[in-house]
C-alpha cells in the first residue's frame, strides 16, 4: 500500500510585499512520505480570490502584483499517487514609497538674510498614486 504525504507549511514572503516585491512561497514544514517516494509540491496562486493564469511555480513575479491585491498560494505535496491536504498563506500587497531624483535648494551660497527655495524633481511612484508632496 502507498500512504498519502504529510501535510506541509507554506508561507509569502517577504511580509510586507510591496509593488516592486516577488512573492515567494516558501515551503516552512516539508512533507514527508511514510513510504520514502519522492515528494514534488504543487503551486496555485489566487488573486482577489481568482485563479492567477500564470500561477502554477513558487513564484509571482513583482509586475504581476499591484497595491491592494489579496495574493494566495495554495500548496499540495504529491508522491506522483495520493497528495497530502493544501497548505496555504495569503498576503496584502501593500503600497510602494514615492521617490524623486533630485532636490534643489536655492539659493545656492546663501546668506542669513535670503530666502531659501527648495524644489524636486523626478517624481516617480511604482503604485501611480498622485504627487502630493509637501515641504517640511
Amino acid at each position: 500500500d502507498n500512504a498519502p504525504p504529510t501535510d506541509p507549511e507554506v508561507q509569502i514572503v517577504p511580509d510586507p510585499a510591496h509593488t516592486n516585491d516577488d512573492l515567494l512561497a516558501v515551503i516552512t514544514t516539508p512533507a514527508t512520505d511514510p513510504d520514502g517516494d519522492a515528494i514534488t509540491y504543487l503551486y496555485t496562486w489566487y488573486v482577489d480570490g481568482v485563479l492567477h493564469s500564470t500561477g502554477t511555480s513558487d513564484a509571482v513575479l513583482a509586475t504581476d502584483t499591484s497595491k491592494g491585491q489579496l495574493w494566495r498560494v495554495d500548496v499540495v505535496a504529491t508522491d506522483g499517487v495520493w497528495e497530502s491536504a493544501t497548505a496555504s498563506d495569503d498576503i496584502v500587497i501593500s503600497n510602494t514609497p514615492p521617490s524623486i531624483e533630485t532636490v534643489d535648494i536655492a539659493p545656492d551660497s546663501p546668506s542669513t538674510d535670503d530666502a531659501l527655495t527648495c524644489g524636486y524633481t523626478g517624481f516617480y511612484d511604482l503604485d501611480d498614486d498622485p504627487d502630493n508632496s509637501r515641504y517640511a
